[in-house]
């Protein structure tokens, strides 16, 4: 690389970081925390956490931007952290992440793995019409219960 374009290139960065600092400082100016009132510290928490896109907004077209900014709100970081710890234990931790079936092969939920999805059969009294169990962890919870039935049959004979 040639030291003019490296140095245009320094140029941009900064000028770039210092664009996006005013930016971000001008939306926070005249702000307040809508849970404490401070003026120090302030951070944008989104109200929802599931709908944010990306920290990354200030450089953003400002329609993009003002988009993303309804679905927040202003708090110190003090309060935002708070709230943070509040969403998490309200949420599922991961509940953002989703499952995708390898192909041909579908989640059994009785035994928490995947199996092929021709082991899993139709039942239109199971959710959506479909077995949520595969025929393996079906036959040994049938298994577990037949035995745990013999035992109580054994046990009152006993008496």
């Amino acid at each position: 690389m040639s030291s003019t374009y490296q140095s245009r290139r320094e140029y941009m960065r900064a000028y770039q970081r210092k664009w996006i600092a005013e930016r971000r400082e001008s939306y926070f100016r005249g702000k307040q925390c809508v849970r404490c009132g401070s003026r120090k510290n302030l951070e944008l928490d989104h109200i929802d956490p599931l709908t944010k896109e990306t920290h990354a907004i200030w450089s953003w077209s400002k329609v993009r931007r003002d988009e993303e900014l309804s679905k927040t709100q202003v708090l110190c970081s003090l309060c935002h952290l708070e709230k943070t710890k509040e969403d998490l234990r309200k949420m599922d931790v991961n509940a953002h992440l989703r499952i995708i079936d390898p192909p041909g092969m579908a989640w059994c939920c009785e035994g928490e793995h995947f199996a092929l999805v021709s082991e899993f059969t139709k039942d239109r009294t199971k959710r959506r019409g479909v077995q949520t169990e595969c025929r393996l962890c079906r036959s040994e919870a049938r298994s577990r219960r037949r035995h745990a039935s013999e035992a109580d049959t054994v046990g009152c004979a006993s008496l």
